[in-house]
């Protein structure tokens, strides 16, 4: 027990040694961690500073780059915008080369048109004024006539086609018209614008025609050439007056007219005679045929002794025919309305008793107004063809007939040149035409050869 004791008195004692030793250690320990804790106070704050100064650093480099980024940006929008700046501006540049290029090409195109149209015109005219100055050469030719009446004929013409709606070309056909009818230089110049009036008061188309009609009625009654603006006058009237037209007409007093002359009736007797005739169903044709046919009759000794018992004379001063006008009325009085046809018959005979006894069952009356008419015609066609011409439709033709005149005017100024640049061309043409035929043999030999 006693050893019990102690051994526990000796563990307690090393126990408690032990535990001494330990609290010694930890007071070393402690001491040393306090000397450690000095330090590492110290090195933390160094460590401290330094993460500061990094800290500093990073956000001097954060800002710096920021800077950076914002410069960049900008840089990327300055570039950007001069890039589209240069963009637009080449499009821009792109634009103007081409719409230059454009309108260049433009301007060409239609300058060549420009040219093409007025070389067109160019030629036109020259052909137009040619065409005009060949038919002025045949009224020249046909008339004889000098190089001074030839101009004041061209010139008349031409006036003609600038105031009328007929060419100036056409003026020259019915001058040719008027020369071979055997008119002279004066007289065509001083009724050519009556063949135009007549024409356009009598809706003509074509001078010739006109001019033709008038020669042929004022040469077939034996009438003066100097008085066709008189003649014209009276058949314009006349037509217009009746149921005739200027193509009737014409051949009414191509049948009756010789007859008529030959006799002694005045053109105005015979164009009332051919109204009333006309008026009364009697074709044209036919008009002029009975009433040749009952002029020659009234002529006849028979015609004389038949109307010398009804107390009638037919023979007026100088043993010519009385006018018809008052054979009819004479006749009307002397014979009863019922009798008249059978008298008339048996004077004439039937074929020949058509004619009077049309104007008969007329009555003088029909013929006397139709006188009336012919005396107050004086400037009828004048006045109607001034009428016909102050229209819409016939300004326009007008205005194409001063086109003419323009064109003939612009002719006259290049035909000289292209009549000598006409003449190389044919004669170049002649002489490699020439050329070919010499050579014919020599190349159908070489092509034989060939094949």
């Amino acid at each position: 027990m006693a050893l019990k004791d102690t051994k526990v008195g000796e563990a307690h004692v090393d126990i408690v040694a032990n535990l001494s030793g330990l609290k010694a250690d930890l007071a070393k320990v402690k001491s040393q961690m306090g000397s450690i804790g000095g330090s590492a106070g110290g090195l933390a704050m160094k460590l401290t500073a330094v993460f500061t100064g990094i800290g500093a650093a990073f956000a001097i480099f954060s800002a710096v780059l920021s800077v950076l980024k914002g410069i960049m940006r900008l840089l990327e929008k300055i570039v950007t915008f001069v890039i589209d700046v240069l963009k637009a501006a080449f499009n821009i540049l792109k634009n103007i080369i081409t719409g230059v290029f454009n309108a260049i090409i433009a301007g060409a195109k239609a300058a060549f048109r420009a040219m093409e149209r007025f070389g067109g015109f160019l030629y036109k005219s020259i052909r137009i004024a040619s065409d005009f100055r060949h038919e002025m050469k045949l009224v020249g030719v046909i008339l004889q006539a000098n190089a001074a009446d030839q101009k004041r004929l061209s010139e008349a013409a031409l006036e003609l086609g600038k105031k009328t709606e007929f060419m100036a070309s056409q003026a020259a056909q019915a001058m040719q018209s008027m020369a071979r009818a055997g008119l002279d230089v004066n007289t065509i110049l001083k009724e050519t614008g009556t063949v135009l009036d007549f024409a356009t008061a009598m809706n003509i188309p074509e001078l010739s025609t006109s001019a033709e009609l008038l020669l042929g009625i004022t040469r077939g009654m034996g009438i003066e050439l100097k008085y066709l603006g008189g003649v014209a006058d009276l058949m314009g009237m006349i037509v217009n007056s009746s149921m005739m037209d200027t193509t009737m007409l014409g051949e009414a007093f191509k049948n009756v007219a010789p007859v008529a002359n030959a006799l002694g009736q005045d053109i105005r007797e015979v164009a009332a005679a051919l109204g009333v005739l006309a008026n009364n169903a009697d074709t044209a044709s036919l008009a002029g045929t009975h009433l040749r046919m009952t002029l020659i009759e009234l002529a006849s000794p028979k015609a004389d002794a038949a109307f010398a018992k009804l107390g009638i004379t037919l023979r007026g001063a100088g043993n010519q025919l009385k006018p018809l006008s008052e054979v009819i009325k004479e006749f009307n009085a002397a014979v009863p309305a019922a009798e008249r046809a059978d008298k008339a018959f048996e004077i004439f005979g039937k074929r020949s008793a058509v004619g009077f006894v049309l104007l008969m069952q007329a009555g003088h009356s029909a013929m006397d107004e139709m006188l009336k008419k012919m005396k107050g015609s004086q400037g009828y066609i004048q006045i109607a063809a001034a009428t016909m011409r102050a229209t819409v439709e016939r300004s326009f033709d007008i205005l194409g007939s001063s086109w003419e005149a323009f064109q003939i005017a612009i002719g006259d100024i290049f035909g000289p040149a292209t009549l000598g640049v006409n003449t190389f061309l044919s004669d170049t043409i002649n002489l490699l035409t020439h050329f070919v035929k010499e050579w014919t043999p020599w190349m159908q030999t070489q092509i034989k050869s060939f094949f």
